[in-house]
């Protein structure tokens, strides 16, 4: 969603992401099952793809795909990935729009010690729930 926002949609992702993005955006696998044969087919040069993926997917770079690995995305570090896909995109102007945006938001909450309502937040798929330590919760808190 931060390539999308930048500007710069992804050429392909994996099926979860799908739900993110334009519906005609090509496939090429699902989860750390990606394709080398269809990201060669669609002249994948670069994947993007969370740290604890590395193991699964270091093959890709036997095909000459780089390998751009990002942490998993919490509230505090999002600036972070926003400038990391600036960089990488060569959208850093907007990235820095981004990251504006972001710190407004949540300077603009308030911590305030006060009961939160309890909520489940549904993924991709039924029974995948966000943890309340993940990007997802951090949201959730921010809203009260």
């Amino acid at each position: 969603m931060v390539l999308c926002k930048l500007g710069a949609s992804p050429a392909a992702v994996d099926a979860y992401t799908l739900m993110a993005v334009d519906p005609s955006t090509p496939v090429v696998g699902k989860g750390t099952a990606i394709s080398p044969e269809r990201l060669l087919e669609l002249k994948i040069d670069t994947l993007i793809l969370w740290g604890y993926q590395r193991n699964a997917l270091e093959h890709l770079s036997r095909y000459g795909i780089k390998l751009v690995e990002v942490d998993l995305l919490r509230a505090e570090n999002f600036p972070e990935l926003v400038r990391k896909m600036g960089k990488l995109t060569g959208k850093m102007g907007e990235a820095e729009k981004i990251i504006a945006e972001h710190q407004k938001i949540f300077s603009a909450v308030k911590q305030e010690h006060k009961v939160c309502k309890r909520v489940y937040f549904e993924l991709y798929s039924r029974n995948r729930g966000a943890g309340d330590e993940s990007f997802i919760g951090d949201l959730l808190r921010a809203a009260g």
